[in-house]
């Protein structure tokens, strides 16, 4: 009896889905050990896209979580009560407001790759190079495939979280 492709994927996904949410439970008990408060999930994604850059713009926000800008003013406001981040008007251009992590945001963005890192190393623990190649070809075909057929908004989103995915991958190698 052949197996179809979508046979494969709902296998997949039966035997696969629970991992977000376990990322997400484990990442919100370690967090609370951590700081001894929790952080929302659009409050953890905010301060993940300080990973690849020290500066970030509302407008680079509000593309990113595909929200509207009201949400962001409300998520940027919560941030800066809490001193997360802190807002400044761009000097070139001063429509622009420019975000960025205070200290303790940037403790925190240490500790959200910490928590991250640990999770992978606990999730590929008997892996061996042969799995991790494995898994690097399957990652970067999701990622092409992502690029062809999803549309701009969802494939920033996407795209984000495989690349997170491929920066846990080559880590684990090197551990």
């Amino acid at each position: 009896m052949k197996i179809s492709t979508d046979q494969i994927l709902q296998e997949m996904l039966q035997k696969f889905g629970w991992l977000q949410e376990d990322y997400n439970r484990y990442e919100q008990v370690r967090l609370q050990e951590v700081l001894n408060y929790s952080l929302g999930h659009r409050e953890k994604l905010l301060i993940r896209l300080f990973i690849s850059r020290d500066i970030v713009t509302i407008k680079n926000v509000t593309a990113y979580l595909s929200v509207p800008n009201s949400t962001v003013t409300s998520l940027v406001n919560r941030l800066e009560a809490s001193g997360i981040i802190e807002r400044r008007l761009n000097i070139k251009d001063r429509r622009v407001y420019e975000l960025r992590l205070t200290e303790d945001g940037l403790r925190i963005k240490d500790i959200l790759i910490t928590i991250r890192l640990e999770w992978f190393k606990r999730l590929t623990k008997s892996f061996n190079l042969k799995d991790y190649e494995r898994t690097s070809i399957a990652l970067t075909k999701m990622m092409e495939q992502v690029q062809t057929y999803f549309t701009e908004s969802s494939r920033r989103y996407t795209m984000d979280r495989l690349k997170w995915s491929m920066t846990d991958l080559v880590l684990g190698l090197l551990r």
